[in-house]
Protein backbone atom coordinates (compact mmCIF):
# COMPACT_ATOMS: atom_id res chain seq x y z
CA UNK A 1 0.00 0.00 0.00
CA UNK A 2 3.07 2.23 1.02
CA UNK A 3 4.36 1.53 -2.41
CA UNK A 4 1.54 2.65 -4.34
CA UNK A 5 0.94 5.61 -2.47
CA UNK A 6 4.17 6.52 -3.57
CA UNK A 7 3.97 5.69 -7.35
CA UNK A 8 0.56 7.69 -6.93
CA UNK A 9 2.02 11.05 -5.37
CA UNK A 10 5.06 10.87 -8.52
CA UNK A 11 2.21 10.40 -11.24
CA UNK A 12 -0.21 13.44 -9.81
CA UNK A 13 2.92 15.59 -9.61
CA UNK A 14 3.86 15.28 -13.43
CA UNK A 15 -0.05 16.65 -13.71
CA UNK A 16 1.00 19.96 -12.15
CA UNK A 17 2.63 23.03 -13.09
CA UNK A 18 6.96 22.72 -13.64
CA UNK A 19 8.78 25.31 -11.89
CA UNK A 20 12.75 25.17 -12.66
CA UNK A 21 15.63 28.02 -11.32
CA UNK A 22 18.97 28.39 -12.91
CA UNK A 23 21.57 29.95 -12.74
CA UNK A 24 24.89 29.92 -14.61
CA UNK A 25 28.73 31.48 -14.48
CA UNK A 26 30.66 31.96 -17.57
CA UNK A 27 34.58 33.28 -17.67
CA UNK A 28 35.79 34.20 -21.15
CA UNK A 29 39.35 34.81 -22.23
CA UNK A 30 40.81 35.13 -24.95
CA UNK A 31 43.91 33.22 -26.79
CA UNK A 32 45.17 35.69 -29.18
CA UNK A 33 48.61 36.70 -27.18
CA UNK A 34 52.09 37.07 -29.27
CA UNK A 35 54.62 34.11 -28.36
CA UNK A 36 57.72 35.51 -26.59
CA UNK A 37 61.07 34.86 -28.04
CA UNK A 38 63.52 33.74 -26.39
CA UNK A 39 67.17 33.43 -26.83
CA UNK A 40 69.28 35.79 -29.48
CA UNK A 41 67.38 37.25 -33.01
CA UNK A 42 67.37 34.36 -35.61
CA UNK A 43 67.22 31.78 -33.36
CA UNK A 44 63.85 31.11 -33.80
CA UNK A 45 62.84 29.67 -30.68
CA UNK A 46 60.03 30.46 -28.85
CA UNK A 47 57.50 29.62 -26.12
CA UNK A 48 53.88 30.58 -25.62
CA UNK A 49 52.38 32.40 -23.07
CA UNK A 50 51.66 30.58 -19.92
CA UNK A 51 48.43 32.07 -19.78
CA UNK A 52 47.38 29.68 -22.98
CA UNK A 53 47.62 27.15 -20.88
CA UNK A 54 44.98 28.04 -18.18
CA UNK A 55 42.43 28.64 -21.48
CA UNK A 56 43.65 32.32 -22.22
CA UNK A 57 43.54 35.72 -20.69
CA UNK A 58 40.90 36.58 -18.46
CA UNK A 59 38.42 39.56 -20.53
CA UNK A 60 35.18 39.22 -18.85
CA UNK A 61 32.48 37.15 -16.55
CA UNK A 62 29.04 36.77 -17.75
CA UNK A 63 26.33 35.67 -15.20
CA UNK A 64 23.07 34.34 -15.97
CA UNK A 65 20.51 33.75 -14.25
CA UNK A 66 16.29 32.76 -15.27
CA UNK A 67 12.77 31.20 -14.30
CA UNK A 68 11.25 28.05 -16.19
CA UNK A 69 7.81 27.27 -15.53
CA UNK A 70 5.79 24.61 -17.26
CA UNK A 71 2.00 24.82 -17.62
CA UNK A 72 0.65 21.05 -18.81
CA UNK A 73 -3.01 21.79 -20.67
CA UNK A 74 -4.38 18.81 -20.89
CA UNK A 75 -2.10 16.41 -20.28
CA UNK A 76 -4.19 13.47 -20.42
CA UNK A 77 -1.78 10.79 -20.80
CA UNK A 78 -0.30 12.18 -17.27
CA UNK A 79 -4.01 12.59 -16.19
CA UNK A 80 -4.75 8.80 -17.52
CA UNK A 81 -1.55 7.57 -15.17
CA UNK A 82 -2.43 9.67 -12.14
CA UNK A 83 -6.13 8.11 -11.88
CA UNK A 84 -5.11 4.77 -12.81
CA UNK A 85 -2.42 4.66 -9.44
CA UNK A 86 -5.01 6.44 -7.56
CA UNK A 87 -7.52 3.65 -8.11
CA UNK A 88 -4.32 1.13 -7.39
CA UNK A 89 -3.75 2.87 -3.81
CA UNK A 90 -7.84 2.25 -3.55
CA UNK A 91 -7.39 -0.97 -4.24
CA UNK A 92 -4.31 -2.08 -1.74
CA UNK A 93 -6.62 0.12 0.69
CA UNK A 94 -9.57 -2.20 0.41
CA UNK A 95 -7.28 -5.50 0.49
CA UNK A 96 -5.53 -4.05 3.68
CA UNK A 97 -8.74 -3.49 5.22
CA UNK A 98 -10.33 -6.93 4.39
CA UNK A 99 -7.31 -8.42 5.63
CA UNK A 100 -7.53 -7.12 8.95
CA UNK A 101 -11.25 -7.62 9.08
CA UNK A 102 -10.43 -11.51 8.62
CA UNK A 103 -7.64 -11.30 10.77
CA UNK A 104 -9.63 -9.97 13.51
CA UNK A 105 -12.42 -12.33 12.55
CA UNK A 106 -10.21 -15.22 13.08
CA UNK A 107 -9.07 -13.70 16.64
CA UNK A 108 -12.56 -13.77 17.72
CA UNK A 109 -13.38 -16.91 16.32
CA UNK A 110 -10.21 -18.49 17.79
CA UNK A 111 -11.43 -16.82 21.32
CA UNK A 112 -14.87 -18.45 21.47
CA UNK A 113 -13.48 -21.57 20.50
CA UNK A 114 -10.86 -21.50 23.64
CA UNK A 115 -13.49 -20.38 25.45
CA UNK A 116 -15.56 -23.15 24.78
CA UNK A 117 -13.46 -25.47 24.95
CA UNK A 118 -12.01 -24.62 28.09
CA UNK A 119 -15.50 -25.33 29.78
CA UNK A 120 -15.89 -28.29 28.36
CA UNK A 121 -12.87 -29.49 29.67
CA UNK A 122 -13.88 -28.15 33.06
CA UNK A 123 -17.07 -29.63 32.78
CA UNK A 124 -15.39 -33.27 31.58
CA UNK A 125 -12.76 -32.94 34.77
CA UNK A 126 -16.25 -32.48 37.10
CA UNK A 127 -17.99 -35.31 35.43
CA UNK A 128 -14.82 -37.76 36.09
CA UNK A 129 -14.23 -36.45 39.81
CA UNK A 130 -18.58 -37.16 40.23
CA UNK A 131 -18.03 -40.73 38.68
CA UNK A 132 -14.77 -41.19 40.60
CA UNK A 133 -17.28 -40.50 43.75
CA UNK A 134 -19.79 -42.84 42.72
CA UNK A 135 -17.41 -45.72 41.97
CA UNK A 136 -15.92 -45.21 45.55
CA UNK A 137 -19.55 -45.53 46.80
CA UNK A 138 -20.49 -48.31 44.60
CA UNK A 139 -17.22 -50.16 46.43
CA UNK A 140 -18.24 -49.05 49.93
CA UNK A 141 -21.56 -50.12 49.62
CA UNK A 142 -20.27 -53.65 48.38
CA UNK A 143 -17.81 -53.85 51.45
CA UNK A 144 -21.06 -54.01 53.37
CA UNK A 145 -23.16 -55.94 51.23
CA UNK A 146 -25.08 -53.50 50.03
CA UNK A 147 -23.87 -53.74 46.35
CA UNK A 148 -22.86 -56.06 43.44
CA UNK A 149 -19.99 -56.88 41.12
CA UNK A 150 -22.08 -56.01 38.20
CA UNK A 151 -23.17 -52.40 39.39
CA UNK A 152 -19.00 -51.83 40.52
CA UNK A 153 -18.20 -52.70 37.03
CA UNK A 154 -20.69 -50.64 35.55
CA UNK A 155 -19.60 -47.34 37.57
CA UNK A 156 -15.49 -48.64 36.32
CA UNK A 157 -16.88 -48.47 32.92
CA UNK A 158 -18.62 -44.87 33.38
CA UNK A 159 -15.09 -43.75 35.48
CA UNK A 160 -12.98 -44.76 32.24
CA UNK A 161 -15.14 -43.40 29.32
CA UNK A 162 -15.41 -40.02 31.87
CA UNK A 163 -11.21 -39.98 31.74
CA UNK A 164 -11.69 -40.95 28.21
CA UNK A 165 -13.71 -37.55 27.60
CA UNK A 166 -11.78 -35.77 29.91
CA UNK A 167 -8.54 -36.40 27.93
CA UNK A 168 -10.27 -35.63 24.32
CA UNK A 169 -11.46 -32.55 25.86
CA UNK A 170 -8.25 -30.96 27.23
CA UNK A 171 -6.81 -31.98 23.74
CA UNK A 172 -9.59 -29.80 22.06
CA UNK A 173 -8.48 -27.13 24.40
CA UNK A 174 -4.97 -27.09 23.46
CA UNK A 175 -5.78 -27.03 20.14
CA UNK A 176 -7.72 -24.23 20.41
CA UNK A 177 -5.46 -22.58 22.42
CA UNK A 178 -2.77 -22.99 19.17
CA UNK A 179 -5.03 -21.76 16.61
CA UNK A 180 -5.67 -18.47 19.26
CA UNK A 181 -2.24 -18.37 19.12
CA UNK A 182 -1.55 -18.94 15.56
CA UNK A 183 -4.47 -16.09 14.91
CA UNK A 184 -2.41 -13.65 17.09
CA UNK A 185 0.49 -14.38 15.37
CA UNK A 186 2.98 -15.54 17.94
CA UNK A 187 2.59 -19.21 17.68
CA UNK A 188 6.35 -19.69 16.78
CA UNK A 189 7.50 -17.15 19.92
CA UNK A 190 5.53 -18.99 22.39
CA UNK A 191 7.28 -22.87 21.22
CA UNK A 192 10.78 -20.95 21.21
CA UNK A 193 11.18 -21.26 17.08
CA UNK A 194 13.23 -18.35 15.40
CA UNK A 195 14.06 -17.78 12.54
CA UNK A 196 17.38 -15.84 13.74
CA UNK A 197 19.94 -18.22 12.57
CA UNK A 198 18.01 -19.01 9.24
CA UNK A 199 18.19 -14.94 8.07
CA UNK A 200 21.66 -14.69 9.04
CA UNK A 201 22.72 -17.57 7.22
CA UNK A 202 24.59 -19.04 10.63
CA UNK A 203 22.11 -22.50 11.17
CA UNK A 204 24.17 -24.14 14.23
Amino acid sequence: MQANEIAAQGTRNGVKPLLNVYGNVQTRGSSLVPYETLGSTGTDFSTPNPALSQGGLRLSTIYQAGVQLNLPVRNRLAQADAARDEIQVRRAQGRALKLENDIRQQVENSTIALETAHEAYAAAVESRNYQQQLLQAEIDKFAVGASTNFLIIQDEAYLAQARSTEVAARSDWMKAQMSLDRSLGNLLEKNRITFDDAVRADIR
